[in-house]
């Protein structure tokens, strides 16, 4: 009974992982008017979901991926009664974020469960939580925000030494004039669409090839790239998570399972945070969009190599918030909500999975 309950909770979890995280890359589309909110969600989820089913043909390697990061025993990481807790104890904490629209972290939610699960079966090494947990949590948003905040001169600087140029318009009904060109009748250009808001545009080529089609091409890309790649790493996560509940022997089904409850959880209630993100951290471009999307994987990819456990979200959301240090600014109260609810994710995840090992115990 405990062990089906287990699988239920880790679905839950996958769903609540695809509601909060399944948005975040593909956000900065929507935030530089390349893509509407739905499509941007569609193709960010397919990828997602892409990245799930590639994990399927890790097979059994899958509980591995799972071990606690030496955070408890072994003996207290296999028990039911303590993957359950922490199953359910992330799934409630990452769906309450996602219902107030606030992005958050799946590995630090889970980071808390454990903290919390464990303390109730008296198994929890504090020295590791500090130093291979806190440590990095701390610094890679901070690292995202500085680098990205520093480069962006940079790379301005080189958009303008290779002459590209960017094109703000001035919007009248439904048609777009350059506003470069709005003195110039002989030069003036209209453009008739549905857009309620004016667009920033580049101007010019680099190597032969438009400028905005190449920052355009290279800004979907690297959007859904980072999608693909978050679906493999976190459905192998939450999968391990499942085959350590006793289901080994069933490795191809349940990843599929998992595949599709991540999907489901994007598809069905990821516009919260995509908003947030897209909208609320700060206004964007194509090139600004790309220069957070880079960072990020820079940064996470690095961690990566180096055996650091960081989180995309803290990441990805600090490398908006350097963008937002050169760009007109919305309100700083949204910055405040993301700091907060990150800083309540781990003693929320903790305090809900003590309780629910204390129960089950």
């Amino acid at each position: 009974m405990l062990i089906a309950i287990g699988v239920l909770a880790v679905l839950a979890l996958a769903f609540a992982n695809g509601a909060n995280d399944n948005a975040k890359p593909v956000a900065t589309l929507v935030g530089a008017g390349l893509a509407g909110p739905r499509r941007a969600l569609l193709l960010g989820t397919l990828a997602t979901l892409a990245g799930c089913l590639l994990a399927i043909v890790l097979g059994k390697a899958l509980v591995a991926s799972f071990s606690a990061k030496g955070l408890v025993g072994a003996d207290v990481a296999g028990s039911t009664a303590f993957l359950t807790s922490v199953a359910v104890g992330a799934a409630l904490t990452v769906l309450l974020a996602t219902r107030l629209g606030l992005p958050i972290s799946t590995t630090h939610a889970l980071i808390g469960a454990i903290v919390g699960a464990g303390v109730v079966l008296g198994d929890v090494r504090f020295a590791v939580l500090g130093t291979a947990f806190l440590l990095p949590l701390l610094t890679s948003p901070l690292m995202a925000l500085g680098a990205t905040a520093v480069i962006y001169p940079i790379a301005h600087r080189v958009r303008l030494a290779l002459g590209v140029s960017r094109e703000s318009c001035v919007c009248i009904g439904a048609e777009v004039i350059p506003a470069a060109n709005a003195t110039a009748a002989a030069s003036v250009t209209a453009r008739v669409g549905s857009m309620t808001e004016c667009e920033e545009r580049y101007s010019g080529a680099v190597l032969g090839v438009s400028a905005q089609g190449m920052a355009t091409t290279l800004h979907w890309t690297s959007a859904l790239g980072v999608s693909f790649a978050r679906g493999l790493q976190d459905g192998a996560k939450i999968t391990g998570i499942a085959l350590l509940l006793g289901l080994s022997q069933q490795p191809v089904w349940i990843a599929a399972a998992v595949a599709v409850a991540m999907a489901a959880g994007g598809l069905m209630a990821a516009r919260r945070v995509e908003h947030t993100m897209a909208h609320r951290i700060t206004r964007m471009n194509d090139g600004q969009a790309l220069l957070g999307n880079v960072m990020s994987a820079a940064i996470v990819f690095g961690a990566t190599a180096l055996g650091a456990p960081v989180s995309t979200t803290h990441v990805t959301t600090g490398s908006l918030v350097g963008v937002r240090a050169h760009t007109d600014q919305p309100s700083d109260s949204w910055i405040g909500r993301i700091l907060l609810s990150w800083v309540a994710t781990l003693p929320l995840a903790a305090g809900l999975a003590a309780a629910l090992a204390a129960m089950a115990s």
